[in-house]
């Protein structure tokens, strides 16, 4: 069973750097928060506590360099657990430190006494610029967005994915090496030993990229929940802190700008995940195209601008339809909490033929959208899928001429029919990103104009 923290001491050494920061939290708010999230180790609650006063943390080792008066001040904790923040040091090797308790209360000890007793240093920076009224009516300090430092807050495991990418696509390359020495040297010479080696290759090769894809998935999908939760926790608490004055008149479309959270998923599923990680191995595969196929090169640059055309043109329709979805989706969810909250009164007024005429109206309406939504979409995937299934008949018909008059081989021609297919994949998946892309970005700026408004402090 996990010790409970004494989280007291830290709370106090971080609310006397905020101060120093101008930074004024509420220490109520973070002390309630507190109290609901007990039993976790010492690293969660300075994490916790960091986050909710608007501070970056980074624990180091003592060192004499850590004391630099440019870096003060710093929080530490002794071998005897208690807690401070060294605010002011000298080239006398004297500092001036605040341990907690003392109720703002300094003392001035000697660098030689304190540096054996020092166990670790706490480094603490405000994640923003502090805000000042005489000039942030002029420019305003640069803001990241809420949205994306989340989500790209394990970029590592994205590169890993890219690694991931990077070898499945070359040990798909097996399968075109394949065919091409089969047609062009294993039939004409007849040498089944050389075949049945071939084949083994490929088996293992398939095998690999088998595993590697599974385990970009599985990856991709352990991101994508971790973005998630902490998306979903900084949403809810920041709504849950928003001021009486500024919050939604309506709680139904309050609740409907919350349940955004859905639409904003989109964004950090795996599949969106991996057809962004497979997009740039379509160069490479274009590439290698272009070396075996020859002038069967032109057909590919072709087709891909006829597959990514539609989809660019159809966003401003889409954004269109997704605006007004989220907006009739909104007063439908307004209609319905409202009707749910005053029941007794609508039945007293004898209204419920009024509200249920609204309901269906708004039900029409919505539907009449996602319709038109679905069709744009629908009417892409078709196009993508036909473009697929000419592209592979075209290169087919164009080769077939280039064998007959000897500008290439049989089994460059089937390396380069598998190739078209396989290339097209991540092209297909684009556009299919590109289909759900509005309704995820219109979902998107309703989170951010609810992140927007201000918050209690008090």
């Amino acid at each position: 069973m996990m010790t409970k923290i004494n989280y007291q001491p830290w709370l106090q050494s971080v609310l006397t750097i905020a101060k120093h920061y101008r930074i004024e939290p509420s220490e109520e708010r973070i002390r309630l928060q507190l109290d609901w999230n007990q039993n976790q180790n010492l690293d969660d609650v300075l994490q916790l506590i960091t986050r909710q006063v608007g501070l970056n943390l980074r624990k180091v080792p003592f060192s004499l360099e850590v004391l630099n008066p440019w870096r003060l001040p710093v929080m530490v904790e002794f071998n005897d657990g208690q807690v401070g923040v060294i605010d002011k040091a000298d080239t006398q090797g004297n500092v001036s430190i605040q341990l907690s308790g003392d109720h703002g209360l300094s003392q001035n000890l000697s660098l030689d006494v304190l540096k054996n007793t020092i166990k670790n240093v706490y480094i603490l920076r405000p994640e923003t610029s502090i805000p000042d009224a005489r000039i942030d009516e002029y420019i305003k300090p640069y803001e990241a967005s809420w949205f994306w430092s989340i989500v790209l807050r394990d970029w590592k495991r994205y590169v890993d994915i890219m690694f991931a990418s990077l070898i499945a696509n070359i040990l798909a390359l097996a399968t075109i090496i394949f065919s091409m020495q089969v047609y062009d040297r294993v039939v004409p010479s007849q040498s089944v030993p050389t075949l049945w080696v071939l084949a083994g290759g490929v088996l293992i090769a398939a095998l690999f990229e088998f595993t590697l894809r599974i385990s970009r998935v599985y990856l991709s999908d352990i991101i994508g929940k971790r973005a998630d939760l902490r998306v979903s926790d900084r949403v809810f608490g920041h709504a849950l802190r928003i001021k009486n004055k500024d919050r939604s008149r309506s709680t139904g479309s309050f609740i409907s700008q919350i349940r955004e959270l859905e639409g904003v998923r989109e964004l950090v599923t795996s599949t969106t995940i991996s057809a962004i990680a497979d997009f740039p191995f379509f160069f490479l595969f274009l590439t290698i195209f272009a070396i075996i196929g020859g002038k069967l090169f032109w057909v590919m640059l072709l087709v891909v601008p006829l597959m990514l055309l539609p989809g660019i043109l159809a966003q401003k329709k889409l954004a269109q339809l997704a605006q007004e979805g989220m907006r009739e989706s909104s007063i439908r969810n307004a209609i319905l909490v409202e009707a749910v909250q005053g029941i007794e009164d609508i039945k007293l007024l004898r209204a419920e033929s009024r509200f249920q005429n609204q309901w269906n109206h708004m039900n029409e309406v919505s539907a009449d959208i996602g319709m038109r939504q679905r069709k744009i979409v629908g009417t892409l995937m078709a196009w993508t899928q036909m473009l697929q299934g000419l592209t592979y008949a075209i290169v087919v018909l164009v080769g077939c001429f280039a064998v007959m008059d000897g500008e290439m081989t049989t089994g460059a021609l089937v390396a380069c029919s598998i190739l078209s297919s396989r290339m097209l994949g991540p092209i297909a998946q684009i556009t299919g990103v590109l289909g759900r892309l509005q309704q995820a970005k219109v979902a998107k700026q309703s989170l951010d104009e609810l992140m927007q408004r201000p918050i209690d402090q008090a």
